[in-house]
């Protein structure tokens, strides 16, 4: 069976069909098409395309969704967000349409924009590859300006105990992590870099909250950014992290192009080039190591999971991590950070 004949068949998702169908957007029969960049699981959200006289709509579903609050709550960030860009124009958010009355369904303007991530695949050219650097700099850097308040200071005591009781997660009974030994080190140095930061000054900002390349559509003169879910005040140099990590993990630099954050220099200067000033440099280099660590963390205990996707996901990050963090050790034999596509061209090693 098809996804769009699930879709149909499901009696919640049609009621909320119907309901937004009362608005006149779309039409009470219209069938539901899927959404190829979404990132589809087997749980109760569920994202497709819907068609109306006005154009199409990205339609999110979730059931649960009702006593969270979170459909409600994300068309709120969204506002806020979007008032923050309204004096740049060329800088947004996806539009939302409609908020369902019942809180199972939120429906926004579908912008068919590449996101970053297939804009990346898509280059074809060093130059091409550093402006989607640039352009997610550029947007997170007019966020970020008109938000900026008051100074925070840096705390991340909470890692240790976080890297512990992922240690010690319910999963690895069945799951072992795929690299304990290897995750203790790294876990050794990146307590050396919390210790560093501790109490340095960085500004508190309106930030995205999950802000991966799978977030921004980069338009011809448009870059909008979706999925706000996570968006709140926060310290900016997480948001530029994760951007910078999730994007160049996706790609095979050279050795000597491999800076102390663990990301291409090149495509970091890109970033930053659109970004505009930040932090002191060793100052970001540390959050974006300690931004890569907490995600292998995490892979470390899906890897054994058999999906191909997962696993090459796990060496990318294994590999650059130990590239950076502990530069004696070469766990595959070759080029520590390049698993999947050792030539020089940076292509995309993984969706």
């Amino acid at each position: 069976m098809n996804q769009q004949s699930n879709i149909t068949q499901d009696s919640a998702i049609g009621a909320a069909i119907r309901r937004f169908a009362e608005t006149g957007l779309v039409p009470h029969d219209v069938a539901p098409r899927p959404i190829t960049r979404a990132i589809l699981e087997d749980g109760p959200r569920k994202i497709f395309l819907l068609d109306g006289a006005g154009g199409t709509y990205a339609f999110k579903h979730n059931p649960s969704a009702a006593k969270s609050g979170e459909f409600s709550k994300e068309a709120k960030r969204l506002a806020r967000l979007g008032g923050y860009l309204q004096a740049t124009p060329a800088f947004g958010v996806v539009e939302v349409v409609w908020v369902d009355p019942e809180g199972e369904a939120l429906a926004t303007r579908f912008d068919p924009s590449p996101t970053a991530r297939e804009a990346l695949a898509m280059a074809d050219s060093e130059a091409a590859r550093r402006e989607v650097f640039a352009r997610g700099g550029r947007w997170l850097g007019t966020l970020h300006r008109a938000t900026e308040k008051k100074t925070d200071q840096i705390d991340l005591d909470w890692i240790g105990d976080h890297v512990a009781r992922l240690r010690q997660h319910k999963s690895t009974t069945v799951r072992p992590h795929a690299a304990p030994d290897l995750l203790d080190r790294m876990t050794a140095v990146i307590l050396e870099d919390v210790a560093a930061l501790k109490g340095i000054a960085v500004p508190s900002v309106q930030g995205h909250g999950d802000f991966h390349g799978g977030n921004l559509l980069l338009g011809k003169d448009q870059t909008n950014a979706l999925d706000c879910t996570a968006s709140r005040r926060s310290n900016p140099l997480f948001d530029i992290a994760d951007y910078l990590s999730d994007l160049d993990l996706r790609c095979n630099p050279e050795e000597d192009e491999i800076g102390a954050s663990g990301i291409d220099e090149n495509h970091l200067l890109a970033f930053l080039d659109g970004y505009g000033p930040t932090s002191p440099p060793d100052v970001l280099d540390r959050v974006i190591r300690i931004t890569m660590f907490l995600k292998f963390c995490k892979i470390t205990l899906l890897a054994f999971a058999g999906d191909p996707v997962v696993r090459r996901r796990f060496l990318a990050q294994r590999n650059r991590l130990t590239h950076v963090l502990l530069p004696g050790e070469n766990v595959t034999g070759s080029k520590p950070f390049s698993p999947i596509r050792p030539s020089r061209m940076r292509s995309p090693n993984a969706p």
